[in-house]
């Protein structure tokens, strides 16, 4: 530009450079400078800087070249459609590497839509709850000599204190979830989504209601909300005024209590950790009103007064609830003082989670169902994103294998003056077709493969893609990414080439090239491999818990739920179940595994230690039933009238207690409350194999009657099951037979392995089957490519055994160091998942021999037929042309 152009202003610099041609700046800028210096002297700045805006126009001639510009558009637009055309007949005239490219990617798009669904599933648990970010639940850890037990529920007291006496608390609430007998005339069950709760609950966590008063439907005894679902299933509700259950009464409970229903609400959502479909009022359980700290029966959750608020003074509050109210509780009980306490080193105190963490990041017992696991997330997450590299990856592998075959195209356009700038373009958007094709089809895939993956995944997941702006938005520009990921470097790999060289030979020499492609055939494999480690261990480790002895005979027992219906007639319908030859034993207890959760502490006749202890109340024939093996001593008997205080404790009790044997042993609750220990039972696991068998003591409550187990005959328990339901109908007074077998329950604790276990399988033969897609093309592009060489091979002698080998020779070196770099990383994945099991299983030499030998058949099975067929052709058909 003229030396002189710092005169004019910044602004008419940069325009002046817009609208006028290249060729015309350094004929008019002198004179645009002269006129602009001129203006200043004469008229001012201010005028100059007008006037400056018209001289612009005048002096360049602005329509002419607008007109220019209008042109260049088109071209360019004309440019774009010509790409879109030639990217299109290059994808028909290639069509078997168009159908693996796109194959391959819609597979790993589809997948990695899937994942991301359910990812994002786990990640919004609770976050449709209006101040989630503000609400947080407080816990009690209990260590005593070492072993640490968690709780989520807390004493009664505490939200009232948390909301009296904590300043940063806005607002506290109990929660208290039950298996509960609920009943409307001929129509009774036993609720598992049941759950009590103070009379803000709805208030607290932003329910809205249907029908009632949110402020008071949950205040006195006996009142109850529904789900619209509930008043569905019992009262036919349609949604009109007339098909209203409010006002109408339920009989729930082991008494029948009338409970009034006074309100609705809409379904509570799935992605939450505390799923209900009944809330009755705190205020109809005896334990609303409790003062003991120390007895755990709700879920306290609180609110604080600010989103981003320190926790700091609220836990140190915390810390002194539980010096100042918890343990003196426990050391009245147990009658030892504070110094004892102290010295032994034993611990009980709260601890906070954020509501937002609970459902991905707790891993305690009593939740009220089995969370998730913010690991399988990341799995799940690192498996999507493996899987679209590997489908990029072959996209990058066949495109710079079929460079040879556009190197002279490219040549031609280079040497008639196109530069990258012109050719880049081409190849993205060929790159953009086949993603954008992909994308199409990966929709349709994850469409048609959504039900089976919510079986798998246990979830309801729905893909609603047009539904919100934003997911549209998000999903073309991942489909962008994907094909900058996939073209770009194909794209500047093809526009290097030197056009003297490849329009000499018609080839671009490189071992870089064949180098590179290589590098990310052993990746694809070597996280083929990972997958297919990490699935036979999964499976390995399921087996070995469904085969752990358990210390009892978990297999042909039925379990009933709520045997409290049966009031009275409890003893009846037990005598009539054992008439019957299809049943040889049954028995009544508080709790049935794994279900064992009570807790209490107990010492030691003689001594100030502290044991935390798990405890179940049971009849004389439990032990019969469940089949469990005395280590000493023996079980509970109607014989003797002292049972009644005598306790069973297991080896892990015994071993706490500092007991060898049972005799002469007592144990005690506190307060007078002494038992004499009649036998140790063998250790037996009653809660998850998650952790280690924990110390156990059972008493006897011949009057007990919550659960009932029934052990049957083997063979086809559907006839059995029918005849229990009978003799049931009989003494129930209309409540519904509800059952389980013990071994699914068992089960039913791992149903989260066993679906990854699944999963795995899936994903893993997905990324087995796209790996091999690219394989198939790059090995069938290989030997189009050295078909001559094999002609002249056979023609020197060469056998097809021979030849196939030859080109099968270097797939097994790449398997080979995709099996050394796979291995150690499979090993420290799974060894860090098994490290989340008391009981498991190892990672075994077996396990990768097989998994290599896995892969390598597999790559075999899919290029050996194509090079063997290479290898027969005969070689007159490729020289004859030389």
């Amino acid at each position: 530009m003229h030396e002189g152009n710092e005169v004019l202003p910044k602004w008419a610099r940069a325009f002046l450079r817009y609208v006028c041609p290249d060729h015309f700046l350094e004929e008019i800028e002198g004179d645009l400078v002269q006129k602009y210096e001129f203006d200043i002297k004469q008229y001012g700045p201010q005028a100059a800087r007008r006037k400056l805006f018209w001289n612009i126009f005048r002096f360049c001639r602005p329509g002419i070249f607008l007109r220019n510009r209008f042109s260049f558009q088109l071209i360019q637009l004309m440019m774009l459609r010509n790409y879109l055309t030639t990217a299109l007949r290059v994808s028909r005239r290639q069509g078997l590497y168009t159908f693996i490219n796109v194959l391959g990617l819609s597979l790993g798009l589809a997948v990695t839509l899937l994942i991301g669904i359910y990812i994002a599933d786990e990640l919004s648990y609770d976050k449709f709850i209006p101040d989630a970010k503000r609400i947080y639940r407080v816990g009690i850890n209990e260590t005593f000599k070492g072993d640490e037990i968690l709780y989520s529920d807390s004493g009664a007291p505490l939200a009232d204190a948390m909301r009296r006496e904590m300043p940063g608390v806005e607002d506290a609430v109990r929660v208290s979830e039950a298996n509960y007998a609920v009943r409307f005339e001929d129509r009774g069950f036993i609720e598992k989504r049941f759950m009590f709760a103070d009379s803000n609950f709805f208030r607290f966590f932003g329910y809205d209601l249907v029908e009632g008063n949110i402020n008071e439907c949950l205040k006195g005894p006996q009142k109850i909300v529904l789900s619209v679902s509930s008043a569905k299933k019992y009262f036919n509700y349609d949604g009109t005024p007339a098909t209203s259950p409010v006002g109408k009464q339920l009989l729930t409970g082991r008494l029948a209590k009338p409970t009034e229903i006074t309100g609705l609400f809409n379904d509570i959502p799935t992605n939450t950790h505390m799923k209900f479909d009944m809330v009755m009022s705190m205020e109809s359980t005896g334990f609303a009103a409790s003062d003991c700290w120390a007895c755990y029966n709700a879920k306290t959750y609180f609110k604080t007064v600010q989103e981003d608020a320190k926790l700091a003074d609220i836990e140190t509050k915390l810390e002194l609830f539980a010096q100042e109210r918890i343990i003196p509780r426990i050391e009245e009980d147990l009658e030892i003082s504070h110094d004892q306490f102290v010295k032994s080193g034993d611990i009980v105190k709260f601890f906070v989670q954020p509501m937002l963490s609970i459902h991905l990041e707790s891993d305690i017992d009593d939740e009220f169902e089995p969370n998730g696991d913010i690991r399988y997330v990341y799995i799940f997450g690192a498996i999507g994103i493996f899987l679209v590299i590997i489908a990029c990856i072959n996209f990058m592998n066949l495109s710079t294998a079929r460079a040879m075959n556009r190197a002279r195209e490219v040549g031609v356009r280079k040497t008639m003056g196109a530069t990258w700038r012109g050719l880049v373009p081409q190849f993205m958007m060929e790159s953009l077709l086949y993603v954008f094709i992909s994308g199409i089809l990966a929709v349709g895939f994850a469409y048609l493969a959504l039900g089976p993956f919510n079986n798998l995944a246990g979830k309801d997941l729905h893909i609603n893609l047009f539904a919100n702006a934003n997911v549209v938005g998000l999903v073309i520009l991942f489909l962008v990414v994907v094909s900058v990921l996939a073209g770009t470097y194909p794209a500047f790999y093809l526009t290097s080439f030197n056009p003297a060289l490849v329009l000499k030979s018609g080839k671009q020499q490189g071992s870089a090239r064949s180098l590179l492609r290589s590098s990310l055939v052993v990746f694809q494999f070597a996280i083929s491999i990972v997958l297919i480690i990490g699935t036979m261990i999964i499976y390995k480790q399921v087996k070995y818990i469904r085969e752990h002895d358990l210390g009892f005979e978990k297999e042909n027992v039925l379990r009933i739920p709520q045997t409290f219906v049966l009031n009275e007639n409890y003893q009846a319908f037990k005598d009539e179940l054992l008439r019957q030859s299809e049943f040889t034993s049954a028995s009544y207890a508080q709790n049935l595994p794994p279900n064992i959760s009570s807790t209490g502490f107990v010492k030691a006749e003689g001594s100030d230690q502290l044991v935390s202890i798990f405890f179940n109340a049971t009849d004389q024939d439990h032990a019969k039933t469940l089949g469990y093996e005395m280590k000493s001593g023996r079980y509970f008997s109607n014989e003797f009238l002292s049972d009644s205080s005598a306790t069973v404790i297991n080896e892990s009790a015994a071993r706490m207690l500092g007991f060898d044997t049972h005799e002469g042993k007592k144990i005690s609750f506190g307060n007078g409350q002494d038992y004499h220990v009649i036998g140790i039972v063998k250790d037996f696991n009653f809660a998850s194999l998650k952790a280690d068998i924990g110390p156990m003591a059972i008493f006897m409550n011949r009057e007990t009657r919550a659960n009932m187990v029934v052990r049957m005959t083997p063979g086809d328990p559907s006839d059995k099951i029918r005849i229990a339901e009978d003799i049931w109908k009989k003494y129930a007074n209309g409540q519904a037979f509800q059952y389980s077998f013990l071994d699914e329950d068992y089960d039913a604790l791992f149903r989260a392995e066993q679906r990854l276990g699944s999963v795995f399988i899936v994903l893993t033969s997905l990324a087995i089957v796209i790996a091999c897609l690219g394989l198939f093309g790059l090995i069938t592009y290989t030997t189009a490519q050295r078909t001559k060489e094999i002609g002249i091979r056979k023609v020197l002698g060469a056998s097809p055994a021979q030849l196939t080998y030859l080109l099968l020779a270097d797939l097994g070196k790449l398997l080979l160091i995709s099996f050394v770099i796979a291995t150690p990383l499979a090993w420290y994945g799974m060894n860090e998942w098994l490290e989340g099991f008391a009981y498991r299983t190892s990672f075994d030499v077996f396990s990768v021999i097989v998994a290599g030998l896995t892969a390598l058949l597999i790559a075999l099975l899919t290029v050996g037929y194509r090079s063997m067929r290479a290898a027969s052709v005969n070689p007159v058909d490729s020289l004859k042309n030389e």
